[in-house]
């Protein structure tokens, strides 16, 4: 799993509900349950994607509820997540259905914000040959 999607996994897991990439969502799943996008864009680059919160039958309460706490969570700025940073975008909600599974999709976009290489101590190289070899 590439690091961005950890990142989305770690988001749209933090929520209460399962969460399943788009097209992992294990059969015989029964809702409620999120899916999402996957979206990989290049260093310092922004690519749009969307999720879902899905509920069986007509009652979207709960969804609507989701998607709340999710808005709440990308407020001011958006939300950094590993090594990812995601942002809500306009419009933020939008009902959808398909069968008896309906729901309420959110439109975010994630930036992908590769990790700081990690420093390394430089050593200094020594002579570790003993003081006495050199006087010999």
């Amino acid at each position: 799993m590439t690091d961005i999607a950890q990142a989305l996994q770690g988001f749209f897991g933090g929520f209460g509900l399962p969460a399943y990439g788009k097209n992992d969502v294990p059969d015989g799943a029964e809702g409620p349950y999120i899916t999402y996008e996957i979206a990989c864009p290049a260093p310092f680059k922004r690519a749009p994607l969307k999720a879902w919160v899905w509920s069986r039958g007509g009652d979207l309460t709960g969804a609507f509820e989701v998607c709340d706490r999710m808005r709440g969570a990308l407020a001011e700025g958006g939300a950094a997540v590993g090594g990812a940073h995601i942002f809500a975008e306009n419009p933020f909600i939008q009902e959808e259905g398909r069968g008896d599974m309906r729901s309420v999709a959110v439109r975010v976009s994630v930036l992908a914000m590769p990790e700081e290489p990690e420093e390394t101590e430089e050593t200094e190289e020594t002579d570790e040959t003993d003081e006495t070899e050199q006087y010999l």
